[in-house]
Parts: C-alpha cells; structure tokens; sequence
C-alpha cells in the first residue's frame, strides 16, 4: 500500500489565553505526525506526552514526531509563550 495525509491542521497552544495542553487521547488514524512550527525557545513546557513510555517528546522547528494513532497521549501543558505544530493524520491504502 502507500500512505496518504487524510487530515492536517495547525494547532496553536498559548500559555497566557485559550488552548495550553490536549487531554489524553487516540487518533482515529494509522500513524500521526507533529511538525513543530515554532522554536523552542519561543515556548516553555509542550511537547506529546506518551503514556505508554511515560515520556514528554518535544522537538525544535521542523522536526517531526510520528507514531501509531492508537497510542494514548496528550499535548503536554504549556508554561510560557505559544506554540504551533502541523498534526497530520495518515492512513495506509491499497494500491
């Protein structure tokens, strides 16, 4: 099969007003993808919290996370600034 994007949206996360983390959640995706739109330095906290590891991964401007749609997880809270990202959902299709 190939992948396919069937969903991509900007999110915004702003620590002083409006959206500052994501509950835990699914996607209803076979893979997801964060691009980070933002530096780092522009914010504090952030990132997708993973509850099967337990871990917060973050990256800087441009970089990617991908991962199974399935796997619980969150937009961790953040402190300072404001933060965008790209969240893209694929699907695998026949070809």
């Amino acid at each position: 099969g190939r992948l396919r994007i069937f969903d991509a949206f900007l999110v915004k996360y702003d620590a002083s007003a409006g959206q500052k983390r994501l509950p835990l959640h699914n996607d209803q995706s076979e893979y997801s993808l964060t691009i980070a739109m933002n530096p780092m330095s522009a914010y504090q906290g952030g990132g997708t919290y993973f509850c099967e590891t337990n871990d917060i991964v973050n990256t800087d401007v441009g970089g990617v996370i991908s991962f199974r749609g399935e796997l619980l997880h969150a937009g961790a809270t953040i402190t300072k600034g404001k933060r965008y990202i790209i969240v893209c959902f694929i699907y695998e299709e026949d070809v």
